[in-house]
């Protein structure tokens, strides 16, 4: 299905404590070149999909990088870890 539509309407089944974080200029979409149709252009809206995950996850918190894109803990990784830390610091 990852290859055809997004898999946030699954995340609801998550009953764990969750923190996520992405970066926004992220662009990646497995599968992309491979989607049917019109898909292409609907996958790899992350900042709204990142939205969306942490609203149907109970619970979760939502850590965002505006400028940068899929790797952020490899782009900027004192910035991620001290984000991850404090995030999780939250959590607890």
């Amino acid at each position: 299905m990852i290859f055809a539509q997004p898999v946030v309407y699954e995340l609801d089944r998550i009953n764990v404590t969750t923190l996520l974080m992405i970066g926004l200029k992220d662009t990646t979409a497995i599968g992309k070149d491979r989607a049917p149709g019109s898909v292409p252009q609907t996958l790899g809206n992350y900042p709204e999909l990142a939205r969306q995950a942490r609203d149907r996850i109970r619970g979760a918190d939502l850590i965002t990088f505006d400028d940068l894109g899929h790797a952020p803990q490899i782009q900027d990784p004192a910035r991620f870890i001290d984000a991850l830390l404090t995030g999780l610091a939250r959590m607890h």
